[in-house]
């Protein structure tokens, strides 16, 4: 085998693989990237909604679970409603036909964190896209090394309680 042929051969099994991160690397960087406040109908005018977003294809079930969680917390704080929103922003787990009933990768392992769904978040009055990074001083206790870790009881109880809910 000559390095001309692998050459040829690994673009050839590999290009359409690098052409597709490529595209979706240009494309998360265009997209917005911060977070921005805007109006998709009128419902709920007394409410604000928080969409959680994340840059696709997004990363492993649990690293999605700890985005989205950092998320939550934060759209609390601010009284905002958090929805997850992972059938407009794909991850990974996406799959072309209906699972639990929906196209949001989130809903196939979880419920929405609150009894307000995508569609119903997408017509209100007032909503607040998500930034799409990882929400670092909600979520840096999860970060520190495990023998660490568990000397903190006050924040395990913490994050404990978004889990639950």
């Amino acid at each position: 085998m000559t390095l001309e042929y692998f050459i040829k051969r690994s673009i050839k099994t590999f290009g359409p693989y690098w052409i597709t991160v490529l595209r979706r690397y240009i494309r998360n960087k265009i997209q917005n990237k911060n977070e921005y406040q805007t109006t998709f109908g009128t419902m709920n005018e007394d409410k604000t909604f928080y969409i959680i977003r994340r840059p696709e294809p997004g990363a492993g079930l649990f690293s999605n679970f700890h985005w989205v969680l950092g998320h939550i917390i934060y759209a609390l704080e601010k009284n905002y409603i958090p929805v997850v929103d992972m059938k407009n922003y794909k991850t990974y787990f996406n799959e072309t036909a209906l699972i639990n009933g929906t196209k949001n990768a989130w809903e196939y392992y979880f419920k929405q964190p609150t009894n307000y769904n995508l569609d119903e978040a997408y017509k209100s009055k007032n909503v607040v896209v998500s930034k799409m990074d990882f929400m670092w001083d909600k979520m840096s206790i999860l970060l520190k090394f495990e023998d660490e870790f568990f000397k903190f009881e006050d924040e395990i109880e913490y994050f404990h309680k978004f889990i639950l809910k």
